[in-house]
């Protein structure tokens, strides 16, 4: 019997965004959907048809940019607000076409041997293959192996034991390191993610705390799993050896692994269902972005617990629908039912999708200003603290006024037929970031005060930050076509604003002090989820328009101190990219075009070509990065050949290494803090 004739496969005809979004593609520069859910249109394989509409553009004279080599950014939209990390191995492949600078979307091959001389840092960072400019070949090699280490150090490789384990294998307390390292990591998560986003009620946490020390086999496993997930937040904020650190963050690992698997069980049945299992999914959500791990289950999702939730009733006032709760546990519920609308918030924007409920969903009302103290044995009648007192409740309460405004605009910028006129979104913007400075300023007015409790810098920082990044994903669509629209001017000038508040901390001050291992700090470097988003989007987005600024130079004299303040703001995220990259984080594309970018500026201030110079500063990052990630690479190499499963899965007591890394990082041992 003949072999059926080989087909050949039909090349892609649709644009980049059309297919990874699987939807029809008319095919036109740019097409439909593009330019309604305003994408940026590439055709990586076919040049597209010209569309009815498209007329010949009258050639302009050269800018002083684009005469002295310097690149500009792509005159299209903004590619895609929320880009991924790229890991995936199907990124590490180089095409042979290389990027033609003057044309954006046609990709054609180097027509010159010194067309490497512009490096477009902001293809290389927005494309979705890793699509470099004609560039020497050494450079082109010593980028592909970097992607490949970056992809290879990504990938965890789990121990048997990890991938063998269900519930009940193992005693959950084994894996409960020493008391002196446990109350080290608690009082960390107390102090930041908890100030912030409030899920236990500490007297009550630290009472069962307690009571676990004096009695180790009455504890619960609901109550292990929390305090696990509770630790390895608190892994992100403590320091030591590189040795030190990674078998810390091997050992958060495996708890969130651990944790995520038990968690999945008990959500699978239904009669498991309660507060605190909602407790312990926010926990694991938020481990997993502090942590960076990348464990994620599509069961265990926002979405899934806001679905709980609502299940067992949060999203109803208790005053209303359960008159008869005590106020104590009403209260708890509201708090928790704000930081699930807030999560869920936040993986919208960054997902790139509405919201999946509407303040017309439920009734339940924002937390009272109390202490914790305040809610034992609370009457539900009880008056809670003028608004003007700082207490534990106040960064939530201020989080929870602005969750309708940031609704409007996911709906705005993601809902199918939703779409905003210029002057909607100036009017929209107008009020949100009157909201933003409004809260701003109280929560800097609360640090000035003499009260017994005053919010940290990091609150202040992260408060700020998980409001303000919705600002920016509303200015952007038009930010970005105010280089050929100048109507659009004032939204790139708020956006330059946004970013420059987005970079820089502390929040109380005007300067942008040099890099510390303080919480935000260290945060940024070993985390990943909101804050690494929150960077990456700010960074590109300044970086853009300080060029575009730069090269326009409209207001030479009221522009140069805001210029200023912002170039020592990118220069803040570049060290902070570069520390990434030491620490063998996942951050060598973003480390390398805003060296690129920082370049370019810099030749632009000083009016002079910057073709080699870029050229040379790409150099420069990829041998910064290729060092640090072959030494990362041989380290993990070493590691594996030494043993293939993690000696602290059997914790036994008497195991030393918890306490040598605790001495040898200078971290106080102290109690968790009474609160």
């Amino acid at each position: 019997m003949d072999n059926p004739p080989c087909r050949r496969r039909r090349p892609a005809v649709a644009c980049t965004e059309c297919r990874r979004r699987k939807i029809r593609c008319d095919r036109v520069s740019p097409c439909g959907p593009c330019s309604k859910s305003a994408l940026r249109c590439v055709y990586n394989h076919l040049l597209p048809k010209s569309g009815p509409e498209a007329q010949p553009q009258p050639v302009e004279s050269p800018s002083p940019g684009a005469a002295s080599g310097l690149l500009r950014p792509n005159t299209s939209m903004f590619n895609k607000y929320f880009m991924e990390d790229p890991t995936n191995p199907m990124m590490l492949d180089l095409p042979e076409d290389l990027m033609r600078l003057d044309s954006p979307g046609h990709i054609t091959p180097a027509s010159s041997e010194n067309s490497w001389d512009q490096v477009d840092w902001w293809e290389l960072l927005s494309s979705e293959n890793d699509v470099l400019c004609p560039v020497p070949d050494d450079l082109r090699n010593m980028w592909k192996r970097c992607r490949e280490l970056e992809y290879s150090l990504s990938q965890v490789q789990l121990p048997l034991e990890w991938l063998n384990w269900s519930p009940g294998w193992m005693s959950v307390s084994s894996l409960v390191p020493p008391k002196t390292t446990c109350d080290v990591l608690v009082e960390s998560y107390v102090n930041t993610f908890e100030s912030v986003f409030r899920i236990l009620h500490i007297p009550s946490f630290l009472r069962e705390y307690r009571e676990y020390w004096n009695s180790p086999d009455s504890a619960t496993d609901i109550f292990l799993w929390k305090l696990l997930l509770v630790m390895a937040i608190g892994t992100c904020f403590t320091c030591g050896t590189p040795d030190h650190v990674s078998s810390m963050q091997l050992q958060a690992s495996s708890w969130i692994f651990y944790g995520q698997e038990w968690l999945s069980k008990k959500i699978e049945e239904r009669s498991e269902w309660s507060v605190d299992l909602l407790q312990t999914g926010c926990l694991l959500l938020i481990s997993r972005q502090a942590c960076g791990t990348g464990h994620r289950r599509a069961l265990i999702s926002e979405d899934c617990l806001v679905r709980l939730a609502m299940q067992l009733g949060l999203h109803q006032e208790p005053r209303m629908h359960t008159p008869a709760m005590l106020g104590t546990e009403a209260e708890i519920r509201r708090r928790l039912w704000v930081t699930l609308v807030e999560l869920s918030l936040q993986a919208s924007l960054d997902a790139g999708l509405p919201a999946p409920l509407s303040p017309d969903d439920f009734d339940t009302e924002l937390p009272g200003n109390y202490t914790d103290s305040d809610l034992s044995g609370l009457e539900p009648s009880s008056p809670s603290k003028p608004r003007d007192v700082f207490t534990h409740s106040t960064i939530q309460i201020l989080l929870a006024e602005t969750q309708q405004i940031r609704y409007r605009i996911l709906k705005c910028l993601h809902s199918p037929g939703t779409s905003l006129t210029y002057h909607e979104t100036l009017q929209l913007a107008s009020e949100f970031t009157r909201s933003c400075n409004s809260q701003l300023k109280r929560l800097q007015s609360f640090s000035r005060s003499s009260g017994t409790v005053t919010p940290t810098e990091f609150q202040i920082k992260l408060v700020d930050t998980c409001t303000r990044r919705f600002l920016l994903a509303l200015l952007s669509p038009y930010a970005d076509q105010a280089r050929s629209n100048y109507s659009f001017y004032y939204t790139r000038k708020a956006r330059m604003e946004a970013s420059a508040l987005l970079l820089s901390y502390p929040l109380s001050h005007d300067s942008y002090p040099p890099l510390s291992d303080d919480q935000y700090s260290q945060l940024q470097v070993f985390g990943d989820g909101i804050l690494q988003s929150v960077l990456r989007q700010a960074t590109s987005a300044a970086c853009r328009d300080l060029i575009d600024d730069m090269i326009e130079d409209a207001f030479t004299l009221t522009d140069r101190e805001a210029r200023t303040k912002l170039c020592k703001a990118v220069q803040t995220s570049i060290a902070m990219y570069r520390r990434r990259v030491q620490n063998a984080r996942s951050s060598t594309r973003e480390y390398v075009a805003f060296l690129c970018a920082a370049q370019q500026i810099d030749a632009i201030h000083n009016q002079h070509d910057s073709g080699n110079a870029v050229v040379l500063a790409m150099k420069k990052g990829l041998e910064t990065c290729s060092a640090s990630l072959e030494a990362a690479h041989q380290h993990r190499s070493v590691e594996n050949a030494m043993t293939s499963t993690l000696p602290t899965l059997d914790c036994d007591p008497d195991i030393d290494l918890w306490a040598d890394f605790m001495a040898a990082s200078n971290v106080s041992a102290n109690c968790v803090p009474q609160v």
